[in-house]
C-alpha cells in the first residue's frame, strides 16, 4: 500500500517534476513538517509539533522567515500562500507574543543590522523591505 505515496514522492524529487514558486514552497513546508512527525514518532522522540496547530503555525513562520524581506508581504498574502485565512494568520501570530506587522518589521530590522559594507542606503533600504521615502530618510 506504501508504493503509490514513495513513488510519488520519488517523482517530486526530479528535477522535471519540481513544483515551482508559492506552490512548491508550501508543499516543501508541510512534507518536511509530515516528515518530521513520521520520524519523531517512530523513535518515540517528542520534539515534533504536537497538533495541527503547531503545524500551521510552523508553517506559517517558516513562510514568513522566507519572505519578510518582502515589501508586498501582507497578511492576505501570506494567508493564500499557507492556505489559511487572514483570521487564522492573525491569531497564529498571537502566540509568538507579536502582531504580523511587529513580526515582520522585527525580522527587518534584524536584517538590515546585518553588515553591509560600502552598500548606499537606499540600495540598503530596498534589500530589506524598508522602501518608502519616508523611511529611508529617518535611517539615515
Amino acid at each position: 500500500m506504501s508504493v503509490a505515496p514513495t513513488t510519488y514522492v520519488m517523482r517530486l524529487s526530479e528535477p522535471q517534476s519540481a513544483i515551482q514558486g508559492v506552490a512548491g514552497d508550501v508543499m516543501s513546508e508541510h512534507l518536511c513538517v509530515l516528515l518530521g512527525i513520521v520520524a519523531s514518532s517512530q523513535l518515540g522522540s517528542g520534539s515534533a509539533p504536537s497538533s495541527s496547530r503547531q503545524v500551521r503555525k510552523a508553517a506559517l513562520l517558516a513562510y514568513l522567515k522566507r519572505n519578510a524581506l518582502n515589501p508586498e508581504l501582507t497578511p492576505s498574502a501570506a494567508a493564500r500562500a499557507v492556505g489559511m485565512s487572514v483570521r487564522s494568520v492573525h491569531n497564529l501570530m498571537q502566540e509568538t507574543d507579536q502582531s504580523f506587522s511587529e513580526w515582520i518589521l522585527d525580522a527587518r530590522v534584524t536584517h538590515a543590522r546585518q553588515p553591509t559594507f560600502r552598500t548606499p542606503r537606499s540600495k540598503c533600504a530596498d534589500r530589506n523591505g524598508v522602501n518608502s521615502p519616508l523611511t529611508s530618510r529617518s535611517i539615515g
